[in-house]
């Protein structure tokens, strides 16, 4: 059984008589090494995306008190005697 790598090809795509584990199909840029497909994770969680969370969470909590404070401002005026 041949092990395929995430690029799709097989694992023999990505030996060579040079250095190197880079698909000879895909190319470095595409593949730059053999990872086999099974060994995927889903929801890997890398350090940089801990940091983009918190900042997309403080983003929303700013953003949902902003529009707490717009309907409780209209709230207001809607219902003022003055209206």
């Amino acid at each position: 059984m041949t092990t395929a790598c995430r690029c799709g090809h097989p694992e023999a795509a990505h030996e060579h008589y040079r250095p190197g584990t880079d698909c000879g199909a895909c190319g470095r840029e595409a593949c730059p090494h053999f990872r086999p497909a099974a060994a995927r994770r889903r929801w890997a969680v890398r350090p940089g995306d801990v940091v983009t969370l918190l900042a997309a969470a403080a983003w929303y909590a700013r953003v949902s008190a902003a529009a707490a404070r717009a309907r409780r401002r209209a709230r207001r005026q809607l219902w003022s005697p003055d209206a």
